[in-house]
């Protein structure tokens, strides 16, 4: 929420399947941020109330994940 509120960001990716982040979805996107939650190929399906409250399901996979990370 204070990427939000600090306008830090334009869009955010969330890698969380959680759906007690409902309420930081809903202040990043009431703020003005493009809020996409990452599904991994091959893994746990998103719940409905992360799709209700994100702007979209980016599908990525795990290989890309490795390979955009620092080294």
């Amino acid at each position: 929420m204070h990427v939000a509120y600090n306008k830090l960001v334009d869009c955010i990716l969330v890698f969380c399947k959680d759906t007690d982040i409902v309420p930081a979805l809903k202040c990043a996107r009431i703020n003005g941020l493009n809020v996409s939650v990452a599904h991994l190929e091959h893994g746990f399906q998103v719940a409905k109330k992360l799709k209700v409250h994100s702007d979209g399901i980016r599908t990525i996979g795990i290989q890309e994940v490795m390979h955009r990370l620092p080294s």
